[in-house]
């Protein structure tokens, strides 16, 4: 299975369901998900900054566990 690398503003507007996001489906489809730990990060602030209550906080927590987060190193880097 081919992995996706997902940036912070695809991952928003996938979890958004803007009208952004259908261009991005096939890209995603059937591979496997995966965020750096930076765009988890990112993602994780803007629940915060928004002042998301508890239950948002959850369905988007389950949004997450789509994706596998990519601990950072050397390699990742140079990709």
């Amino acid at each position: 299975m081919n992995a996706a690398l997902v940036d912070t503003d695809v991952a928003s507007i996938l979890y958004k369901r803007d009208s952004r996001a259908e261009p991005y489906d096939a890209h995603v489809a059937g591979r496997l998900l995966t965020i750096s730990f930076m765009t988890l990060a990112e993602l994780e602030r803007w629940t915060l900054e928004r002042s998301w209550g508890t239950v948002r906080r959850l369905e988007f927590a389950d949004f997450l566990k789509k994706f596998v987060v990519l601990p950072a190193n050397r390699e990742l880097c140079r990709k």
